[in-house]
């Protein structure tokens, strides 16, 4: 709680009241004049601080889900080193000359 109020971790702007969320969950009911609000100024995250009680309700929404970032692409697959019949795939060593 310190690391997200006191140090204030994401730079947010203290604010009077609570924007408007769009259909929160029934449990999202925080009574406005016993938190205090801290919001981002360019963005959607906001974080309430029961003033009372120090529940932290916290809220963000926007750009919606957006496609993560691409895999890496697979290593090449290495070719098998052991031969695939009985016999070798190279032909054997010539005799050395007396």
């Amino acid at each position: 709680m310190k690391y997200l109020h006191d140090d204030n971790a994401f730079g947010l702007m203290r604010v009077k009241s609570i924007s408007k969320i769009e259909k929160p969950p029934v449990w999202f009911s925080p009574d406005p004049v016993e938190v205090e609000v801290l919001h981002a100024p360019m963005a959607n995250l906001c974080f309430i601080f029961g003033k009372a009680d120090g529940l932290l309700y916290a809220s963000d929404f926007g750009v919606g889900l957006r496609p993560g970032a691409p895999e890496a692409p697979l290593p090449p697959k290495k070719a098998d080193a052991s031969p695939v019949g009985r016999l070798p795939t190279t032909p054997p060593p010539l005799p050395v000359p007396d």
